[in-house]
């Protein structure tokens, strides 16, 4: 089935689509967010921390340290269950200082995020940010008003509206690098 369209510039525009969706959708390396980090001891620091009915909030500075995981932003909220385990972590930025994530991958790349504010579901490790929200995977980064991110699969779905619509940025591989893959797979 032939979807390419007949002008010029919808060709161009087809292609460059066409493209990009295919380098998103066969990834080079399955790739994740550590896993050794999801079984270390978790450490929270704020400048104050009250908790009432299963809500722990921090403000004054917030810092969250698991493995290579970093997280900073003005504060931060921490939900339990009612059997007293942490099910969600909501990270609060402010407009001129968004909240930032950090962390190494499986494969020794980094991710960096940053979003007004990072809802963090521990349960099925995915993240959703919103406002001014951008990941960052080596060279390439997505840039949409809320990002929903799914560490276990590397899986991002961003959305748009007309004043601020879905950015991606692809940088392809330099030549070095290209040409050191090649070596490397030749025998």
């Amino acid at each position: 089935m032939n979807h390419q369209p007949d002008n010029a510039i919808s060709t161009a525009a087809w292609l460059a689509t066409t493209t990009l969706l295919t380098a998103l959708a066969i990834p080079s390396t399955p790739v994740s967010a550590r896993t050794a980090d999801r079984s270390e001891r978790a450490e929270f620091r704020a400048g104050r921390s009250t908790e009432r009915a299963g809500v722990v909030e921090f403000s004054g500075g917030f810092e969250l340290i698991q493995g290579t995981l970093t997280v900073n932003s003005d504060s931060a909220r921490l939900f339990r269950n009612s059997d007293g385990e942490l099910v969600r972590i909501e990270i609060l930025g402010i407009p001129s200082e968004p909240a930032i994530w950090r962390e190494e991958l499986d494969d020794g790349s980094a991710l960096n995020a940053q979003a007004e504010r990072i809802d963090y579901h521990l349960s099925d490790e995915k993240a959703v940010l919103v406002g001014q929200a951008l990941v960052r995977k080596g060279a390439d980064e997505m840039r949409a008003e809320t990002i929903d991110y799914d560490l276990n699969s590397q899986h991002i779905d961003a959305g748009g509206d007309d004043d601020a619509p879905v950015l991606f940025i692809y940088n392809p591989p330099s030549d070095k690098a290209a040409e050191a893959a090649e070596a490397a797979d030749t025998p």
